[in-house]
């Protein structure tokens, strides 16, 4: 009787053990990749046949952010380029495209982040229309993405492996697609797909104040 009731108590602690596990899976500690000056984005680029890197270092934050970027193309393509506050707060065209002189970026201009507004739009209302690629020729039209919901992103930190949560962002009636930070403070471009391709691979603190 007394080895009945020990083997049923047994039981009892092997099956609620089981539920513990599946009522608490153990919860994945993404990355903040928080950001300062010194710090290098490294992404790898796709555009036609050709495959190069597009690497940023962070130059400044406040009050301008500043970057300067390089290409490992053939050009060796580099400039410094500013965003404002302005557009970092509101901004709805997407700037990615390039020449090789510095340029400070109009208030409705902004690149390599999201602005306030789209991410903001995105999460309230699960739309953001801005323009996905404005050209070098002007303002276009702004085009509906929508919030497609959260995901994993796997890159690495000087050369540590890291796991960032996303947004998933897709053109409406389009193919065109961003993978976001998901971080109202740092909307970072992880991923974008706009008939060219681009994609952080690692980020690295090359210098300190």
């Amino acid at each position: 009787m007394v080895g009945l009731r020990y083997l049923i108590i047994m039981c009892l602690g092997f099956m609620s053990l089981q539920s513990c596990k599946v009522n608490n899976p153990k919860k994945i500690v993404y990355d903040t990749l928080d950001l300062r000056e010194g710090y290098q984005l490294n992404y790898k680029l796709a555009y036609g046949d050709e495959r190069y890197q597009f690497i940023v270092d962070m130059l400044e934050l406040e009050p301008y952010r500043t970057f300067k970027f390089t290409m490992t193309n053939k050009g060796r393509t580099s400039a410094i380029i500013s965003i404002s506050q302005e557009a970092l707060k509101s901004a709805t065209d997407e700037k990615n495209q390039f020449g090789g002189r510095n340029d400070t970026l109009e208030n409705y201009e902004i690149t390599i982040w999201f602005s306030e507004k789209m991410f903001d739009d995105l999460v309230s209302s699960d739309t953001a229309y801005f323009v996905p690629d404005a050209s070098l020729f002007g303002k276009s039209q702004n085009v509906a993405f929508y919030n497609a919901g959260l995901a994993e992103y796997r890159y690495e930190r000087n050369g540590k492996p890291q796991v960032i949560e996303v947004m998933k962002v897709l053109e409406k009636d389009g193919d065109r697609s961003f993978l976001v930070l998901n971080d109202r403070s740092n909307p970072l471009i992880i991923k974008m797909d706009i008939d060219w391709v681009i994609w952080l691979k690692e980020v690295n603190h090359v210098w300190q104040n």
